[in-house]
């Protein structure tokens, strides 16, 4: 069974897939505190920047994941990219 998504909430369009989750972490060691996620390779990197073309970001104030829950994270950055640009 395949659930439909009602994309008029969302307004990212369907062509569009979450790739990476940003977050700012205070308590790492400087410059490297950039911490992101890699949503499709389940990898996590501590970096001081980060680049990437075609992209589209949202700001995401409601943090329900553990991982950056535990870090104190209240603000996340989704990052996502078209289907097509694996």
């Amino acid at each position: 069974m395949t659930m439909k998504i009602d994309y008029r909430y969302n307004k990212i369009k369907p062509e569009w897939i979450l790739a990476y989750r940003a977050r700012y972490n205070r308590w790492l060691k400087e410059p490297n505190r950039l911490v992101v996620w890699d949503v499709r390779n389940n990898v996590e990197k501590q970096m001081s920047d980060f680049e990437l073309e075609n992209c589209k970001i949202k700001i995401k104030y409601e943090n329900s994941i553990k991982q950056e829950k535990q870090c104190g994270a209240k603000m996340i950055i989704e990052i996502y990219v078209r289907k097509d640009n694996d």
